[in-house]
């Protein structure tokens, strides 16, 4: 890594907070993720250990007479899913690249596959502050706790509306400010990255948003009737 790429991951990622037309400047030109990538882990990573004790003991009550070993390799299972962390974030960097990218094929815009993936990585950031977000609201209300603390943390409607639905909840945890932030940084970045007109960029992000948030949908409502079954 030469110092002037360096010097522009550090740049591009500072400046998709502060000032976005700089960073999808570089992401246009360097495709810099590299770095992003050492940031947004490690920095996920330590955002969850504040609330392990927390998580731990929450997850060890939900399988006391359920699964007594498994309620004992708790510890086990939580280090290990922290420690893949990093793999599961390039993962879903990934698939977000690849729908990105066949939204702007889609829509006619030029570009490669690898400003798709740098475009992902640094909407990526936006999670992080999302992250530090939900550790404050935590520590200021004292909980819920939940094995996906703090980046589960009510931070949308269900904040103020509390719903039995799986599906709903799926729904409320990506209608947020952050989620907002980053499909208008995705719009900008379809337009200054790939050459799409505003509306052809408003499209793309409606279509993505809607693609997770019925994914998420779909997830949970599977994770709810496979629960009972168990």
């Amino acid at each position: 890594m030469n110092k002037t790429y360096g010097s522009e991951w550090i740049r591009s990622m500072v400046s998709i907070v502060i000032s976005p037309p700089t960073s999808l400047a570089i992401i246009r030109t360097r495709r810099p993720w590299v770095g992003v990538f050492l940031v947004v882990a490690g920095a996920s990573i330590l955002l969850a250990l504040p609330s392990r004790d927390s998580v731990l003991a929450a997850t060890s009550t939900a399988l006391e007479g359920v699964d007594e070993q498994a309620a004992a390799a708790a510890p086990i299972f939580y280090y290990a899913t922290l420690a893949l962390s990093p793999v599961f974030l390039v993962a879903e960097w990934l698939v977000a690249a690849v729908v990105i990218w066949l939204l702007v094929l889609a829509f006619g815009g030029t570009g490669r596959f690898a400003q798709a993936f740098s475009l992902a990585a640094h909407l990526g950031v936006i999670n992080v502050l999302a992250q530090v977000t939900g550790v404050l609201v935590l520590a200021t209300t004292g909980g819920p706790q939940s094995p996906c603390a703090p980046s589960c943390t009510a931070l949308g409607p269900n904040l103020l509306l509390s719903t039995e639905s799986a599906a709903l909840n799926a729904m409320y945890e990506n209608i947020t400010p952050f989620t907002v932030w980053q499909m208008a940084l995705l719009c900008l970045g379809a337009v200054a990255v790939f050459g799409l007109s505003r509306t052809q960029a408003a499209w793309l992000a409606s279509i993505f948003w809607t693609a997770g948030t019925a994914f998420m949908v779909a997830t949970a409502s599977l994770g709810a009737v496979a629960t009972p079954l168990e």
